[in-house]
């Protein structure tokens, strides 16, 4: 029953981005192929995230670092991968909130 746990958490995880994509005006159908769309990125972080070593303080802190800026551009390109070849929507087709997700009235 454990080694069902990672499989669950992936399937609860991908319905919760769906109900968020609804969220922004979604289909649930094209909500849902998007949330699957974001499981490269969260198995990805599954495999590497054991393997980080802290024994050099600064080595693993610079791994840490780069393994989510690879995890944030495994994501993003997945979400426009799948927005323009699967969905058939351009950038024009896309929320603004998942194009630029800091608003600019956060900087100001």
């Amino acid at each position: 029953m454990k080694q069902f746990l990672p499989v669950v958490w992936w399937l609860t995880a991908t319905l919760v981005i769906a109900f968020v994509l609804v969220g922004l005006g979604y289909l649930f159908a094209d909500a849902l192929l998007l949330g699957v769309l974001f499981l490269p990125g969260m198995l990805t972080a599954r495999y590497f995230v054991p393997q980080l070593s802290f024994e050099n303080r600064r080595q693993g802190i610079l791994d840490t670092v780069y393994l989510a800026l690879a995890i944030l551009g495994i994501e993003y390109l997945s979400l426009m991968l799948g927005h323009a070849v699967v969905l058939g929507a351009g950038e024009g087709g896309m929320p603004g909130l998942l194009l630029n997700p800091p608003p600019s009235s956060c900087w100001s």
